[in-house]
């Protein structure tokens, strides 16, 4: 098994221009406690935390 097998597609990404409370609606939303940050072109660039 790769980490790719792991990775959830259901919860979506934030943008660095997403205000805090869609952050955290989104964590309520899908009771997660990180979500990732990516640009425009998808790349990873942090990581949000409760």
């Amino acid at each position: 098994m790769t980490i790719q097998n792991l990775i959830s597609w259901a919860t979506p990404p934030l943008s660095p221009s997403d205000t805090v409370e869609h952050a955290l609606g989104l964590l309520m939303e899908f009771r997660v406690r990180h979500l990732p940050v990516v640009d425009d072109t998808g790349t990873l660039v942090g990581l949000l935390s409760e």
